[in-house]
């Protein structure tokens, strides 16, 4: 769907669980997709999207996954106000604030990433280094995945409560359909198109575009 123009593109509310919101286009509303379900456990999921140029992109007030989609050029890219959910594998590109998250439901040291080597999200304002890799990423050697973490703003601004993405990626996250039942996830910082995937000799063929100097694939 393009759903566009409205307050709600999306609204999830009261007890709607089981849900899957999956590639979508959502623009220019006043709220992308708001996750309100007063659940306790993320059964609803979103997957896939594009989520551009809302005033906010989602909303997240109840659990839910949040995989896996591309949220740019909003005002506020993600409100987090829900301790119960997965925010991992997203592009969060050019939003004028990519994140914040109400600091009074949260513990100390919160993490939105889907740990090592799984990792976070891509965040377009991230320009720390990657060096090196493990979990703690102090052994020598890339991985596509920033040495630092990327730190979530705070609701109030004052709050001495931390939210990290503790292993931001290094570049835009891909997923592509190789066959029915499988997908391969691609990180780079170069354009990718024409994936194919033959299962007769286990071959990968793409095409790489935009290269650049710290290529990262």
């Amino acid at each position: 769907c393009n759903l566009t123009n409205n307050v709600y593109g999306i609204l999830i509310e009261r007890y709607s669980e089981g849900n899957s919101i999956t590639n979508n286009t959502i623009a220019n509303n006043k709220v992308g997709i708001r996750l309100d379900a007063w659940g306790t456990q993320p059964t609803n999921a979103v997957v896939g999207n594009t989520i551009w140029r809302n005033a906010r992109g989602i909303e997240i007030l109840s659990p839910a996954y949040i995989f896996k989609n591309n949220i740019c050029e909003n005002e506020l890219g993600v409100w987090i106000d829900s301790y119960s959910f997965k925010l991992y594998h997203n592009n969060f590109i050019n939003n004028e604030e990519q994140a914040a998250y109400n600091a009074h439901i949260f513990p100390p040291n919160y993490y939105v990433d889907e740990g090592y080597p799984n990792g976070g999200n891509y965040w377009s304002d991230y320009h720390s280094l990657d060096l090196y890799h493990g979990p703690s990423q102090n052994i020598i050697g890339p991985d596509g995945i920033g040495d630092s973490f990327k730190c979530i703003e705070p609701r109030p601004e004052y709050y001495p409560v931390v939210v990290f993405d503790r292993y931001p990626l290094m570049g835009p996250f891909n997923s592509f359909n190789i066959s029915v039942d499988y997908s391969m996830d691609v990180v780079s910082n170069s354009t990718i198109k024409n994936f194919k995937y033959f299962e007769s000799n286990n071959t990968i063929v793409m095409y790489v575009s935009n290269r650049t100097a710290n290529q990262i694939a």
